[in-house]
């Protein structure tokens, strides 16, 4: 071969081997491209799984009995679904795995965003063992152990008012319970009862009878999931009662926790008296007062209505102020006014003064008003 052949080949040679490394490095390249491609997916995904876990954080599952669980999600967007359930017992480190080859029923066990459901788990997952740690898994990887509901629920249930004023006779509304449902409380049965009466300055305890203690519409209610309920306590107490600090202890229970509520009440009172005794008016268009005088004991603070009929037609009667409220206001003054003629002689009618709070029976107190008709005479008032 001539020189110039063998040149020609060696040409040749080259460009192919330039072409066989060219191709590898592009081979290289694609491929590194390509992992890095791939990488940067994996990493998104992990990413946005790891978000999308962190974003279920926001659920929570309770037990509302032995066999049912309350799942709520307090999430705005993101709905969880639920695939296994994982039983651990402690003390032995056994576990078991429900459903794990059929995941569990979605349309149960899936919670819409914002929202809540009371699940029957017997179909599924043996009743509750309280010897045991239950566990859920999502369908994005997250775990959360089935506990019971938190036990401070001071937040959700609430009673109002905390304290009452009252009076001997008083019948009527102590407080109210404010029951709604949330991730503390699934709903359910509540039932409340009256525990005792304590005096708080001897610490005596009185039966809940003494004061008629009753519930209304009753003192067990069925709030369903996602709902609210009120139960009233109602009291019913003796006149003769003696005044003083009291406190009612209230017992509420449901399926899953219990508490006591306590309700200071004072019996208090006022008493009433009117000057002078005797009114007397001796001509029509005549108005002249008498004076009501109100004295209150331990803390009172009603706010008294003052009504008092007229016994006959030919008197008018009003008060001021009306109503009256001690302790700022203690004294209301009563006008009654001769409006026109009758009888030359004089008239004698007694006027009844009821007094009215609502923290206890009525009082009346009562003056007399001693009237005639005399126009041709221009007697004084």
């Amino acid at each position: 071969m001539t020189e110039s052949g063998r040149i020609g080949v060696k040409a040749v040679s080259t460009v192919i081997a330039a072409v066989i490394v060219l191709t590898i490095f592009l081979g290289l390249a694609s491929a590194i491209y390509a992992g890095i491609f791939q990488l940067g997916n994996e990493s998104g995904n992990l990413v946005k799984r790891e978000a999308e876990r962190a974003m279920e954080a926001f659920f929570q599952i309770y037990w509302l009995n032995e066999t049912h669980v309350v799942l709520f999600n307090n999430h705005s967007s993101v709905p969880i679904k639920l695939l296994y359930w994982v039983r651990v017992n402690p003390d032995s480190g056994s576990y078991t795995v429900y459903n794990l080859f059929n995941s569990l029923n979605p349309s149960k066990y899936t919670v819409q965003p914002s929202g809540m459901k009371i699940v029957d788990i017997r179909t599924e997952v043996p009743t509750r063992n309280r010897d045991s740690v239950d566990r859920v898994v999502s369908e994005k990887g997250s775990t959360f152990e089935v506990t019971d509901a938190p036990t401070d629920i001071a937040s959700l249930v609430y009673f109002t008012p905390s304290e009452k004023i009252v009076r001997p006779g008083f019948n009527g509304n102590l407080t109210s319970f404010v029951i709604p449902t949330g991730p503390d409380f699934g709903g359910g049965d509540v039932t409340v009862t009256c525990v005792n009466i304590i005096n708080l300055s001897t610490q005596a305890t009185i039966p809940c009878t003494t004061w008629g203690i009753t519930f209304v519409p009753s003192s067990t209610i069925t709030i369903p999931a996602g709902g609210v309920g009120t139960i009233g306590v109602e009291a019913s107490i003796p006149s003769t009662f003696r005044l003083g600090f009291y406190a009612v202890k209230l017992r509420l229970q449901t399926a899953s926790f219990t508490r006591e509520y306590m309700v200071r009440v004072i019996v208090s009172d006022f008493s009433a008296s009117i000057t002078p005794v005797t009114l007397t008016l001796n001509r029509a268009g005549c108005a002249l007062p008498v004076t009501l005088t109100i004295t209150t004991s331990l803390s009172y603070t009603g706010h008294i209505n003052i009504k008092a009929p007229p016994p006959v037609p030919q008197l008018v009667i009003w008060s001021s102020p009306n109503p009256i409220h001690p302790p700022a206001d203690s004294i209301s003054l009563i006008i009654v006014e001769r409006r026109w003629t009758g009888p030359l002689v004089f008239s004698t009618d007694v006027v009844n003064v009821i007094l009215s709070d609502g923290l206890g029976v009525a009082k009346t107190v009562v003056f007399t008003v001693v009237h005639r008709g005399v126009t041709a005479i221009a007697t004084p008032c």
